[in-house]
């Protein structure tokens, strides 16, 4: 089976719904930051550009992982930039107080 196949299949199973990615990179690392308490972000990187497109090739798995290096290259960058401008996760944010009036 061609690499993009899973995802396509996975992508045809939601025809007609609202959707701009396939994302199966994110989950459950939200749910579980948030039983953390803690403020998350996610960054994604697409490396399979043929899903979702009609009549495109699937690509392969040296594609894919050309795109991976290359996005790595990249969030390198990123997080090189961006990480030491974070701040100290305020007290009283939404993030950190998640859990408050919760029922265990």
């Amino acid at each position: 089976m061609p690499f993009g196949d899973c995802s396509r299949n996975h992508q045809n199973q939601r025809k007609g719904q609202v959707k701009t990615i396939i994302n199966m990179t994110a989950y459950p690392e939200g749910y579980l930051a948030r039983e953390l308490e803690l403020c998350y972000a996610n960054i994604s990187m697409v490396t399979d550009h043929d899903v979702g497109v009609e009549g495109a090739e699937p690509v392969s798995h040296e594609q894919v992982v050309t795109v991976f290096n290359e996005n790595n290259e990249r969030l390198r960058e990123l997080l090189f930039a961006v990480v030491p401008r974070i701040p100290p996760q305020p007290a009283e944010h939404l993030c950190a107080n998640a859990l408050r009036g919760a029922r265990f």
